[in-house]
């Protein structure tokens, strides 16, 4: 059944050649790939000669490698966020195994994988000594990237069972386990990705098993309010811009003192605080989450003439940040342990900002709105005195980089958190006017 099911795939594809348009445009695709492979070909020779500094054919191998997981991790919100639909509907005739693996099938008969298949193969080809291992660490990482990108959405798309929680925690145990072994990208062309990628695999069908109920996606109703924090998010150009554009800043600097530490054995800015202010989440708040009701004005006033009800707003407030949130998490975590051989300061310096910048954003959200007119204005999306204060907040937190002591200044801001709460709420009946004036 499988194979008839990829037959029928092949023939969907072919079929859609007959347009002339169509046509032209494949064949325009399959010759950038090949232009493309060959030009990477070139890099990778020179570089084995010795004619690229210090880059060896590893580290290029290594960043092609990088760039690979992070653009098909990207394609959950880029360029739009796509909700992972089920192929045949649960009352098919099949096991719940089968409808995983038709899914996952599904996933890498797509255009994507089809075209970057075709280059990891046309690698292979030009390839003076046609490394193997480099063609499989390929495969191998495209296709972990997808699972994990599958998982991801498991959590965003489907009600789960309490036991889907291990997974992540698992997950995190494994990456941290291949970082201690010193495993590189390109080895995961052996044994390490193998394994790597039916463990992912089982992952996927893990979770799979644990919803709490399939979703129909027959159901509009029901799928609307599924989707709605996806869907205001990733429909709204306003937020969804500045989130990207912040998203690629940080991966840019981090990819950044990578490339420096691989090359020259020092980090990017000497390890001075402006860059652990940069990889922090701070670049969101700033853009867009210290001024929530500016981007979603329609969702505060909702509430407002509905219930008035502060707490209400706070947890609408949390609903919105928690997801892109999450997505900078996953990202951002796993290439600072790359980077950095600091695993306690690296999840103390994270956790304790995002204690701090939350709560404080529900206070500048309340009580320094800014109306947004478009995506960039002269004036910011967020009030000058947000931008400041949680500038200086992270830039506090880094001290915990310098000595052991400065860890103390955790349970200061988780007091800082609790009292920004409690004001918010104490204060909003008082402060509402504001909100309604700077927002109309």
């Amino acid at each position: 059944m499988m194979g008839f099911y990829l037959l029928i795939k092949i023939k969907s594809g072919l079929k859609g050649l007959k347009n002339p348009l169509n046509l032209f445009i494949f064949i325009m695709l399959l010759v950038g790939v090949g232009l493309y492979a060959y030009l990477f070909n070139l890099l990778i020779n020179q570089a084995d000669s010795g004619d690229v500094g210090n880059l060896t054919i590893e580290d290029l191998q290594n960043y092609f490698l990088s760039a690979l997981i992070f653009i098909t991790l990207l394609r959950i919100i880029f360029p739009t966020y796509t909700v992972q639909k089920p192929i045949f509907p649960v009352t098919y005739p099949l096991s719940r195994w089968q409808h995983y693996v038709f899914n996952v099938i599904s996933d890498f008969t797509r255009p994507y994988f089809i075209y970057v298949l075709l280059f990891l193969i046309s690698c292979f080809v030009f390839q003076q000594n046609n490394n193997l291992l480099f063609f499989f660490a390929g495969i191998l990482a495209l296709g972990s990237a997808q699972l994990t990108h599958r998982i991801i959405q498991y959590f965003i798309d489907n009600k789960l069972k309490k036991q889907a929680l291990l997974v992540p925690l698992l997950f995190v145990l494994i990456l941290s386990a291949l970082y201690s072994l010193r495993f590189s990208w390109v080895d995961f062309g052996g044994w390490p990705g193998l394994i790597l990628f039916f463990i992912l695999l089982g992952f996927g069908f893990f979770l799979e098993s644990n919803q709490v109920e399939l979703k129909s996606r027959e159901s509009v109703q029901k799928s609307a309010k599924s989707w709605l924090y996806v869907r205001l998010i990733f429909n709204n150009k306003k937020v969804k811009i500045p989130l990207l554009i912040g998203l690629v800043l940080k991966i840019l600097m981090i990819g950044a003192d990578l490339f420096l530490v691989k090359t020259k054995g020092g980090h990017l800015l000497n390890d001075e605080f402006i860059y652990w202010i940069f990889v922090s989440p701070l670049v969101f708040f700033t853009y867009v989450f210290n001024n929530v009701w500016g981007f979603w004005k329609p969702i505060w006033f909702n509430i407002e003439t509905r219930t008035g009800d502060v707490k209400q707003l706070l947890h609408q407030h949390i609903k919105l940040i928690v997801l892109p949130v999450v997505a900078d998490m996953v990202i951002t975590l796993p290439l600072l342990y790359l980077d950095w051989d600091k695993p306690i300061y690296i999840l103390a310096f994270y956790f304790t900002s995002i204690i701090f910048l939350i709560p404080m954003s529900f206070v500048w959200s309340l009580f320094t709105p800014k109306k947004i007119n478009s995506t960039f204005q002269m004036k910011g999306s967020t009030s000058q005195l947000s931008v400041f204060v949680t500038m200086a907040g992270v830039l506090l937190i880094t001290t915990l980089r310098i000595n052991v002591w400065f860890y103390l200044i955790i349970p200061f801001y988780i007091v800082v958190a609790v009292v920004a709460v409690w004001a918010s709420i104490l204060y909003y009946n008082d402060g509402k006017s504001r909100l309604v004036r700077k927002l109309r």
